[in-house]
């Protein structure tokens, strides 16, 4: 008997134990994913008072074990914090990755990497649309605009 369990606690246990599915199906070992965030993909609708956006390039690397980004932002005033979390569209969840924010609208050709756990990496790049982006600032500190990977 299998008993359903939600969380990307089990979704990185699941796949820190290779199950015998996941094994199965080879999942690729690098991608890159470019979002555009906005106000509307913030859950709740708190987001859509904000006209503001932020595009992202994010290079998930389970071999090296790095998320490598640019960002840039447009509109949202002072950028306080951002983050991949997990959770699917609609619903909010767990911080799995911080991002630096003194990096956004870098002039910089290199972008910034970010160590993660092997079981993140792999996650991400197995289980994209249960991850997603948002940034939080001054006047949204809950988030201001999301998108999922």
């Amino acid at each position: 008997m299998y008993k359903k369990i939600f969380g990307a606690s089990a979704l990185l246990i699941g796949i820190g134990l290779g199950a015998g599915a996941a094994a199965a199906t080879a999942s690729p070992t690098s991608k890159t994913f470019v979002v555009k965030a906005t106000g509307a993909g913030v859950a709740g609708g708190m987001g859509t008072k904000t006209a503001g956006y932020a595009k992202g390039t994010f290079a998930v690397n389970s071999v090296t074990d790095t998320i490598c980004y640019r960002i840039t932002d447009h509109g949202l005033g002072v950028v306080q914090a951002a983050h991949i979390h997990a959770g699917k569209k609609g619903i909010d969840g767990g911080v799995v990755v911080t991002l630096n924010v003194k990096s956004f609208n870098a002039m910089s050709m290199s972008p910034t990497c970010v160590k993660v756990t092997n079981a993140v990496a792999k996650s991400i790049l197995k289980f994209p649309t249960l991850y997603y982006f948002n940034v939080h600032t001054a006047a949204f500190p809950n988030g201001a605009v999301r998108a999922q990977l």
